[in-house]
């Protein structure tokens, strides 16, 4: 990234005058050893760490983003099947009940004609307790 934009700062910047100005003296230069192509300066290391730094978070940021998508796409799958069965087999719950509710209604009716006809009978409706509590009333 460092070498990007050190490149891109090189490419925009004016190409210097290449004419000596006549009224000022060349300055001297001084002696400088130098230095070994292969061997990267200190700023350039830094420069490349930071690089790396900046390229391994981002990767990072990506392969979360990525499994946050993944996660949220299978979410939203379950979700439709969910739906889908709930769409499926409510229809049939609903059927279930409607028919217990008529089974329900037919049982109370003829229990309720049953004992219309027992006590039209009798006159009473006969006991139904336990056998000990009729001889304790006797």
């Amino acid at each position: 990234m460092a070498e990007a934009l050190q490149h891109h700062r090189t490419d925009t910047e004016p190409a210097p005058d290449t004419q000596p100005a006549t009224d000022v003296e060349p300055a001297p230069v001084a002696m400088v050893p130098a230095a070994d192509a292969n061997t990267p300066t200190e700023s350039a290391t830094a420069a490349d760490g930071l690089a790396q730094t900046c390229d391994a978070t981002a990767a990072e940021i990506q392969a979360t983003g990525d499994a946050v998508v993944q996660v949220a796409h299978s979410i939203a799958a379950e979700t439709q099947a969910l739906a889908e069965l709930l769409r499926k087999h409510g229809g049939a719950i609903a059927a279930r009940i409607e028919e217990f509710n008529a089974m329900s209604k037919r049982v109370s009716e003829k229990l309720n004609s049953a004992r219309a006809d027992v006590l039209g009978a009798g006159g009473t409706a006969p006991s139904i307790a336990p056998q000990l509590e009729r001889e304790e009333k006797k």
